[in-house]
């Protein structure tokens, strides 16, 4: 992924008459995930760094960096940033996984992290969709000179949808489709919420998503499905394809999938 931000003057990356390294620390703080990202499967995480001083316009002072985990438990950038004088402070933005294609900065130029926001279009393939988690830090903070690390609190900001089949047999069932649901998105870090959007600003597109049963009725935790929380639209339906070739749908428009959660949709046949 590509981005960048403006950069007015940019953390010191020399130690010289500077503090100390900025170090962070990375919590996963929901577990109720299917197929999700964990502390513990946490390889990197892509940051970016907001700089404030004395009432002027905030700027990016780290753009859009990945970060590792060291030796000891801490994380930090590749290159080593340290903490302005203390009439400076920042705010930080992270997200993870690093390498999702699908998951865009909108507006690289803007300096006020409140306005950042970013776009997300949901893969098609179940298979290919990833369990994305942001941390923000809500105040701006300088731990220069302390041996404090920067906490990131990472959350999920995705809807995690499972079918529970209600006194059915499972091995009856071939398919079943999430039809006609929004499969695109703007999300603000600063406030974690969504607008059903696309990447321009026009009505964001509808698309479904099919998750197959094997033959012995079991559904692989890889298609667990992981889409933008939302109401659905009008006309969203469950469809369900049987072995035998019969097909049935229901309605679940207006219904609503939230993030962090598992949402589980309950289905009898």
């Amino acid at each position: 992924m590509t981005t960048g931000c403006a950069s007015d003057s940019p953390i010191d990356t020399s130690s010289e008459n500077i503090g100390q390294a900025i170090l962070f620390q990375a919590s996963d703080t929901a577990e109720s995930r299917g197929t999700a990202v964990g502390k513990d499967d946490l390889e990197s995480f892509r940051l970016y760094a907001y700089q404030f001083h004395n009432g002027e316009n905030p700027f990016c002072s780290i753009n859009g960096e990945i970060a590792y985990p060291t030796e000891n438990g801490d994380w930090k950038t590749e290159e080593t940033y340290y903490w302005p004088d203390k009439s400076r402070s920042l705010k930080f933005i992270a997200y993870a996984p690093t390498d999702e294609e699908n998951l865009k900065l909108v507006n690289p130029w803007e300096t006020d992290p409140t306005n950042i926001h970013f776009y997300y279009s949901c893969p098609h393939d179940v298979k290919a969709q990833k369990d994305i988690i942001f941390s923000i830090t809500r105040d701006a903070v300088n731990y220069g000179g302390t041996d404090q690390r920067v906490s990131l609190w990472f959350t999920h900001i995705l809807a995690s949808v499972k079918f529970n089949l209600r006194g059915t047999d499972a091995t009856r069932v071939k398919s079943i489709t999430l039809n006609g649901v929004y499969g695109e998105g703007i999300y603000y870090p600063s406030w974690d919420s969504w607008h059903i959007y696309g990447y321009d600003g026009g009505p964001a597109f509808k698309t479904d998503y099919t998750v197959y049963f094997t033959p012995d009725g079991k559904v692989s935790d890889d298609q667990t499905i992981m889409i933008i929380p939302q109401t659905a639209p009008s006309g969203a339906t469950i469809d369900i394809r049987l072995r035998d070739g019969t097909f049935k749908s229901a309605d679940f428009s207006y219904k609503t999938l939230h993030a962090g959660s598992q949402n589980t949709i309950n289905i009898s046949l």
